[in-house]
C-alpha cells in the first residue's frame, strides 16, 4: 500500500531519482496498485461475487431524489466519431484486444524486459517502421497510429482558473485524515491510513462524482481499477489497467461506475465507454502510464462534471501542495484475495468493500522527479491504479498526477506536464459530446 518512510537517501533529499526497479516483493500492505495478485484467470471469477455484507451500510438521505438507473443503449466508438489531426493514420499491424477482463495488472517484467517488450511489438509501428507515440483502439481491434507529439494544448493555469469557468467556493476541509501522523515502521494493516467514503451524499458531490471503479459489468461494488472524469466525456486511467505487458488490450469496452458504494450508484447508473487511447507504459519508466477512455454520450454523463488539470516545472511549487488519492480497491471475493485488504473496511476480515477509499498528505520539494514523475506518501490498494492524484488551487480541483503503483517505498504518479496534457486535451476534442466542451480544449 505504500507507506512511505519519512527518511529519503541523500539522492532523494536533492530531489532527484535514484536507479530503480518496482519493489514487487513488498509486503501486501506496503505494494502500490499496479503491482498486485496476477491475471484474472486465476483471481477473479466472471462478474462480482457474493461477499460479506458491511452491517453500517449507509441508506439514500430521506428527501433525496432517487438517481435514475437508465442510461442510453452501449454504442461503440467508432473511426467516424474520431476528428483526428493530419499526424494519425490508419495503423498496418494488428492489435490483439482480449475479451478477459482482469484486475489492476500486476507488473511481473523487469524495466529492461518491458522497454524490449515495446521495441519489439509490431503494433506501435508504422509500415515504414517510425515507432507511433500514441494509438487509439477500438472495439473492433481498428487502431490509429500517431506520428510525432500532440499538438500543444492552452496551458491551464492559476491564471485562466486551469480552465474551470465556475470554481466552487472553497469549503472547510475535514481533518480526519490531513496531514496524517507518518508510520515509519509498516507491517501489516497497521500501516493503512486510508479512509472509508461512506457517505452517500459524499459520493454524489463533487468531486467524488467524478471519480468511478472501470469494470465490464453494470452492477455496483466491483472494481478493475479506477478512473477520473478530465473531460466532457473522457476518463483518464492507467495505461496499464488497459493494456498487458505483451501489448494486449483489455478491459475495454467497459463501464465507469461514478461514486459508487458496494451494492447503489448514487450517481445513477453505470456509464459504458468504448475506445481507448494510449501511451505505451512500457517505455520511459511510467512517466507514459496514463490512457483515455471515452463515455457513452448522454446528459447525465455530462452534468457529473470533470475535473481539470495543474502541473509545474520545478520542484518547489509542489512543496507543501495538499494531495488526495481516492480510488476503488480490489474487492476481495474469496480467500486466496487476502492482498486486498482495507482497515476501515466494516468487514470482520478487513476486505476491501466496494466503497471509495481516500488517504491524503502534503507533498515535498522530493515528490517532483525529472522522469516525469510524482512520488507520495499516500495509501493505496490494487484497484486504485488509474486514480487521479488531485488537489484543490483556488476553489478549482485539479489532477496532479496517474497513480501507477509503489515502488522503493513510495506510492507514484505519471505527472502532469505540458506534453501529457497535449494527450489529453487533444482526446477531449477528438471525441466531442454533445451535452458541453471543455472550454480550454474544444
Amino acid at each position: 500500500m505504500g507507506c512511505a518512510p519519512t527518511l529519503v537517501d541523500e539522492r532523494s533529499e536533492r530531489g532527484e531519482e535514484s536507479e530503480e526497479t518496482l519493489d514487487v516483493e513488498a509486503s501486501p500492505a506496503r505494494r502500490g496498485a499496479g503491482e498486485l495478485a496476477s491475471s484474472a484467470e486465476e483471481r477473479e471469477p466472471d462478474g462480482p461475487q457474493p461477499d460479506d455484507q458491511p452491517e453500517d451500510r449507509v441508506e439514500a438521505i430521506e428527501g433525496t431524489p432517487e438517481p435514475s438507473e437508465e442510461e442510453p443503449e452501449p454504442v461503440p466508438l467508432t473511426a467516424a466519431d474520431l476528428n483526428l489531426g493530419p499526424n494519425w493514420e490508419l495503423a498496418p499491424h494488428p492489435i490483439t484486444v482480449s475479451n478477459v477482463a482482469k484486475g489492476d495488472p500486476e507488473q511481473t517484467l523487469s524495466d529492461e524486459e518491458l522497454l524490449q517488450q515495446a521495441e519489439e511489438d509490431p503494433a506501435w509501428r508504422a509500415a515504414d517502421g517510425e515507432r507511433y507515440e500514441a494509438l487509439i483502439v477500438l472495439e473492433d481491434g481498428t487502431s490509429f497510429g500517431r506520428r510525432g507529439p500532440a499538438p500543444t494544448a492552452p496551458t491551464p493555469d492559476a491564471s485562466n482558473n486551469f480552465f474551470n469557468p465556475n470554481p466552487e467556493p472553497v469549503p472547510e476541509e475535514p481533518a480526519s485524515d490531513l496531514n496524517p501522523q507518518k508510520q515509519i515502521l509498516c507491517g501489516d494493516l497497521v500501516c493503512d491510513r486510508r479512509t472509508r467514503v461512506s457517505s452517500t451524499t459524499t459520493l454524489s458531490g463533487y468531486p467524488e462524482r467524478t471519480i468511478g471503479a472501470l469494470n465490464e459489468v453494470t452492477l455496483a461494488g466491483f472494481s478493475r481499477c479506477t478512473g477520473t472524469k478530465i473531460g466532457p466525456r473522457a476518463v483518464i486511467t492507467a495505461a496499464h489497467c488497459v493494456m498487458e505487458e505483451n501489448g494486449t488490450i483489455i478491459n475495454s469496452p467497459g463501464y465507469f461506475h461514478p461514486g459508487q458504494t458496494d451494492d447503489e450508484h448514487p450517481n445513477g447508473a453505470a456509464i459504458w465507454h468504448s475506445g481507448v487511447f494510449l501511451r505505451d507504459f512500457r517505455g520511459g519508466r511510467r512517466e507514459f502510464d496514463y490512457a483515455i477512455v471515452w463515455l457513452n454520450d448522454s446528459q447525465a454523463m455530462y452534468n457529473l462534471g470533470h475535473l481539470w488539470a495543474e502541473w509545474y516545472d520545478n520542484a518547489a511549487s509542489y512543496d507543501g501542495k495538499n494531495a488526495r488519492l481516492l480510488g476503488y480497491p480490489l474487492k476481495a471475493t474469496y480467500p486466496t484475495q487476502l492482498w486486498s485488504l482495507c482497515l476501515a473496511s466494516p468487514l470482520a476480515n478487513h476486505h476491501c468493500d466496494g466503497w471509495m477509499y481516500r488517504d491524503s498528505n502534503d507533498l515535498s520539494i522530493v515528490s517532483f522527479l525529472s522522469t516525469n514523475q510524482l512520488r507520495y506518501d499516500i495509501d493505496a490498494t490494487g484497484g486504485q491504479s488509474g486514480s487521479s492524484v488531485i488537489t484543490k488551487t483556488n476553489g478549482t480541483w485539479t489532477i496532479l498526477g496517474i497513480h501507477w503503483g509503489y515502488s522503493n517505498d513510495w506510492n507514484r504518479a505519471a505527472r502532469f506536464r505540458q506534453s501529457m496534457w497535449d494527450d489529453v486535451c487533444s482526446m477531449i476534442a477528438y471525441v466531442p459530446s454533445a451535452y458541453g466542451s471543455h472550454p480550454g480544449c474544444n
